[in-house]
């Protein structure tokens, strides 16, 4: 059994195996990963979290555009130094092999930055990352999910993040409140969904969605055979 990795995407993670107890022990963190929730097969909590401190430093950030003259009696600003702060915690809940609720807050803070925080990708108080139910709709005799149906805000990111992406880099992560379909067989994984972006706001639980806007597709993903690498549709 491969011991499975921390993921980007937490709610991606799958700590079932913890289940044997042979299996427990590999890592520090294992008895938050496998809560179990009565004495009832696969019903269990994973517990999650992140603090992340990223210090960002910039020389000529306007790429040669003359800055702001400074008002009487200031210092010129050489370059721009800030420090931006992440904090997250979640909760993944399995009630058996049909059944889950994952839920994840975030928060999100810059510090020093020359011009403030920007808007959307710095500053969020507090507020829901993800919150959704997964109902799996098949599964196949190791009990894992084939065909699962996702419902509420979660994170899209799919391939390299170029076009779709939770916009890992910036300070506050990037949602979408809506609906997935998704498809597993043993070599390719199907997503159609039909999403709204979530517009991110500073202050306490105030983020929405932007219903000016709707975001929907399909992305499949899967090995060639004979080719040492994945596609992408």
């Amino acid at each position: 059994w491969a011991i499975p990795r921390y993921r980007l995407l937490r709610a991606e993670e799958d700590w079932s195996y913890l289940a044997d107890p042979q299996m427990r022990g590999h890592d520090w963190l294992d008895p938050l990963k496998y809560i179990p929730l009565g004495r009832r097969e696969n019903w269990y909590l994973t517990v999650a979290g992140e603090m992340r401190q990223w210090f960002e430093h910039y020389t000529n950030e306007d790429w040669g555009v003359p800055p702001v003259p400074p008002a009487p009696n200031e210092r010129p600003v050489e370059g721009n130094g800030y420090l931006k702060q992440r904090y997250m915690f979640s909760g993944d809940f399995h009630f058996g092999s049909r059944f889950r609720v994952f839920g994840e807050l975030h928060s999100g803070f810059v510090n020093w930055r020359a011009g403030g925080p920007r808007p959307i990708v710095d500053n969020n108080k507090l507020d829901v990352n993800e919150a959704f139910v997964d109902v799996n709709l098949g599964v196949d005799q190791r009990e894992m999910p084939t065909v699962t149906l996702r419902v509420g805000r979660q994170e899209l990111h799919y391939g390299t993040g170029r076009l779709v992406s939770i916009r890992e880099v910036p300070n506050v992560r990037a949602s979408f409140d809506g609906v997935r379909l998704i498809f597993n067989t043993r070599r390719w994984r199907i997503d159609t969904f039909a999403t709204k972006p979530v517009l991110t706001q500073r202050g306490f639980f105030d983020d929405r969605p932007d219903h000016t806007q709707t975001f929907w597709g399909v992305f499949a993903t899967g090995p060639i055979r004979s080719a040492p690498f994945n596609l992408d549709l």
